[in-house]
């Protein structure tokens, strides 16, 4: 698929872009930058520069490799700085690595290194130099490329810690060195055999740790200032005689402590023994050029080796290349900072220095001797604290071989394969030999592997190769032939060199070098793609990766090879492939959604409605869509046509369907159903003299009430509550209001009528007592305030339990043996109960005797009898 907005697929070898730091900024993917003195000169005094790096093209993660720097460093003052941010712009929050004259947050002590790598995740890296009016150094370079992978950092190596002889020997021993274990003195937790995956930041693929402490302690990430192990890194061990005389023939009078030492025998079937190592250590930087000075050496004895008598005849092979001996104070920062790396920073290793090869060519440095081919030599690898038993060191050593020739490939597309579509030319193939005897060697050549030559790449190399004394280096062109077949798959091609050096087995020496097969990177389908609204899109990648999308907001920074979004507009949707700085490609399709603003579209008065109510849903405008339906939220069939009426018990979603320009379109519309209660409103009520009356309803966020006086002195009048005393009513008046409480959530309102009306305060009145003559009728009433009659309440006339009457007047009669006779009034309702009485007596006539002639009545007594 290629669109004819932009360009077709791009692999191809491209010349990576140079810059200087003062040169600002740059968009490219790719690039080599330099100090402001480029290349082959210094930077000067009081420098500012900010360089800019964000690329056009999307990545996952930008890489930045410093390849070596060169700062002023002062002890204990901030001199030249270098500092990276995460980010398009100067912020101290996305400070993520810094190189100045001392240690600050994030920081890396300035002086010198090289292999020093940091990543960004933002698409944008800043870098910030400064220089003081000090005085100027070499400065620094690096080179920066863009990932499609996540930034992910370095992983740790695996670690076996006291391994058996075994795995040691079979580790160490290699075809062109057959060798066996003689003696192992170390601590039990102070060597180990360590497994580098392929992000290790070690640079050896496996290999022997031999420590001063703690073996398992050298295992990243970075994380400790060497104090994690401050009591557990002196292991109580006794030093090593040789690395004493080694201690004190370099002038220092600190005897070792804490040694490991592994001795071997080994038999190379070449005139050369070489192994690859790395030093590193927690006494960096802190305790550089101080007495705190742990040692190691790599000794060999046997044929042809002549050593000094104070070191027993053997000679030290972990030197650099001018014989300097290997250590803290001889490798770091401020001495030899070329072969130094600060791994403060450090994802894989523990230790915060650790060495490497001249300016960065090799993560290892080469210990290297000649020998006698096919003898037997004495070889002891030992390291040792010095100065105290804390803060560990440690030494990683790779596998034991006979020097052979060295075949390094030069790739042009900046992989580490060759590719039929990518960098097919500017290849090349390197052999070289560092001879240290006197006499030249030839070794024979031969090509093989599954590729063919002349048909699948071009390679002239002879049949032989002859190198005299030194160094000897041969390059021969390797160009990639592109043919019609894609379906080889990857073919590999078989560089080998031999010599037989009198041992009975040659020396053979390989390298098998990788040709892909690779179809350009694309996307399959048509160049442009007609998508309906809502409808998923995917999209398959087939060629070279890692892949990496790119789609407008529906897609960022996805690295699968089959990817699906759902686009909201019409858009480019891109895939970039980028195998390395010098070799990537990229594809297009654009999405044409189909979409239009005439579109039908739902059309409703008001999108809420009040439980049992119904409303309408019609088609605002149509113009020329076909097949409209209406679906309910489960996608079910409502009905056909332009409208629909609907009465929803519940809130709910509808949708109109319909097909326009072979897409199916949709409008939804959410229609709120509200719904409201009057449970517990008080109906009509009655207050007494003394009561309040005080309404407030319970409502939700969703609803709200009020209360509107409908008869009374403020008719029309709306209230949030209802307050109310009975004495507010005392006037005739008032004694009656009306108030209609109205419920209202959303369009819905529902409504009730409360009456109140006050009690009047009752009060009755009776004469205490009444005469009569036996046989007669007495007349009563009661007086009653108010005095409208009858009474709100129940008014009766009792005597006894005998109910005489409800009227306001009472006749009554008792009988002759009733009297005295007691009447009662009585009266209730809502807010009293009231009783009064009244006393009955007869009209009695005392007649005067001897006893008692005062008619007192204490003996006869007249009662008149009325017929």
């Amino acid at each position: 698929m290629t669109a004819g907005a932009l360009p077709a697929l791009l692999s191809f070898a491209q010349q990576i872009p140079i810059f200087t730091i003062d040169q600002t900024a740059s968009t490219s993917c790719f690039g080599q930058l330099y100090d402001s003195g480029g290349p082959e000169g210094d930077y000067q005094n009081n420098e500012y520069h900010v360089f800019q790096i964000c690329p056009t093209s999307p990545s996952a993660c930008l890489v930045f490799e410093l390849e070596y720097y060169d700062i002023e460093f002062v002890e204990s003052t901030i001199t030249d700085q270098l500092l990276f941010y995460d980010g398009p712009d100067i912020n101290p929050a996305t400070l993520v690595a810094a190189i100045g004259g001392t240690n600050f947050p994030e920081g890396t002590e300035g002086g010198g290194g090289v292999c020093y790598q940091l990543r960004a995740s933002s698409g944008c890296l800043t870098i910030q130099f400064a220089s003081d009016g000090r005085s100027a150094f070499s400065g620094f370079a690096g080179r920066w490329y863009c990932q499609a992978e996540e930034c992910e950092d370095a992983a740790p190596p695996s670690l076996t810690v006291q391994p058996d002889w075994a795995t040691l020997s079979r580790g160490l021993e290699s075809a062109s060195a057959p060798l066996t274990l003689v003696n192992l003195r170390c601590d039990s937790a102070a060597y180990g055999w360590l497994t580098a995956g392929e992000r290790s930041e070690l640079g050896l693929e496996e290999g022997l740790l031999l420590s001063t402490g703690q073996a398992a302690y050298a295992l990243g990430p970075n994380d400790s200032d060497g104090f994690a192990n401050f009591f557990s890194a002196d292991r109580g061990q006794v030093g090593d005689a040789d690395l004493d005389s080694l201690a004190l023939h370099r002038g220092s009078g600190f005897l070792s402590q804490d040694a490991c030492v592994l001795e071997l025998e080994v038999s190379p079937n070449s005139n050369i023994l070489e192994f690859a190592y790395v030093f590193g250590s927690e006494e960096y930087p802190e305790y550089v050029l101080q007495e705190y000075n742990d040692i190691f050496a790599f000794l060999v004895a046997g044929p042809g080796i002549t050593g000094p008598e104070w070191l027993n005849d053997q000679i030290n092979i972990a030197t650099l290349p001018d014989g300097t001996a290997v250590e803290i104070n001889s490798v770091n920062n401020q001495v030899n900072w070329p072969y130094f790396r600060n791994n403060s920073n450090g994802q894989g290793i523990q230790y915060d220095g650790l060495t490497a090869d001249s300016l960065g060519l090799s993560k290892t440095l080469l210990a290297r001797t000649l020998v006698q081919a096919c003898s037997t030599y004495r070889l002891k690898l030992a390291i040792a604290d010095r100065g105290d038993g804390v803060f560990d060191s440690g030494v990683f050593i790779g596998k034991i071989k006979g020097g052979a020739p060295q075949l390094r490939v030069s790739f042009a597309n900046g992989l580490s394969v060759l590719s039929e579509s990518c960098g097919r030319v500017g290849n090349s193939l390197m052999i070289s030999y560092d001879n240290p005897s006197s006499l030249a060697y030839t070794f024979s050549t031969s090509i093989s592997g599954s590729a063919t030559l002349g048909q699948d790449y071009l390679l002239d190399l002879p049949t032989s190769l002859s190198f005299p004394p030194g160094v000897t280096t041969y390059t021969f062109d390797l160009e990639v032939l592109a043919d019609a077949d894609n379906e080889e798959g990857t073919e590999n091609i078989r560089i080998s060199l031999m010599h037989d050096f009198g041992c009975g087995t040659p020396l053979i020496v390989e390298r098998v070098i990788d040709l892909e097969d690779i179809q350009p990177t694309e996307i399959l389908g048509p160049d442009t793609l007609l998508v309906c609204p809502g409808e998923e899109v995917v999209l398959a990648a087939v060629g070279a990766g890692p892949y990496l999308w790119s789609a407008e907001e529906w897609l960022t920074n996805s690295s699968d090879s089959l990817v699906s979004f759902v686009p909201a507009s019409s858009g480019w949707v891109r895939l970039v492939h980028r195998r390395s700085a010098t070799c990537q490609g990229q594809d297009s399709v654009y999405v044409d959604l189909r979409s239009r603003e005439d579109l039908p579209r739902i059309q409703v008065e008001q999108a809420r409605v009040c439980r049992g109510d119904s409303l309408w849903l019609s088609v605002a405008t149509n113009t020329g869509a076909q097949e409209l339906r209406w679906l309910n939220a489960q996608g079910e069939l409502l009905a056909e046509g332009d409208s629909l009426r609907v009465g929803p018990s519940q809130s709910s979603a509808y949708t109109l369907a319909y097909l326009f320009d072979d897409c199916v379109f949709r409008d939804t519309v959410f229609i709120q159903v509200d719904s409201v209660s009057l449970a517990g409103l008080p109906r009509d009520t009655v207050l007494c003299p003394d009561d309040s009356l005080f309404l407030m309803p319970a409502t939700t966020p969703a609803t709200r009430a009020e209360w509107m006086q409908l008869a009374g002195p403020h008719p029309g009048e709306v209230t949030s509550s209802l307050q109310l005393r009975a004495a507010e009513l005392d006037s005739p008046e008032d004694s009656l209001r009306i108030y209609e409480y109205r419920q209202i959530a959303g369009v819905c309102i529902t409504s009730d009528t409360l009456r109140l009306r006050r009690r009047a305060r009752v009060a009755l009145q009776l004469d205490t007592t009444s005469l009569q003559w036996p046989g007669t009728t007495t007349s009563l009433s009661v007086t009653a305030n108010p005095s409208p009659w009858p009474l709100p309440g129940a008014f009766v006339w009792q005597s006894g339990q005998e109910i005489l009457g409800t009227s306001r007047t009472l006749s009554f009669s008792p009988p002759a043996y009733a009297y005295p006779a007691y009447i009662y009034a009585n009266y209730a309702d809502e807010c009293q109960q009231l009783r009064d009485s009244v006393r009955i007596n007869y009209l009695l006539v005392r007649i005067p005797d001897l006893f008692s002639p005062n008619g007192d009545g204490i003996n006869d007594l007249f009662r008149p009898f009325v017929l």
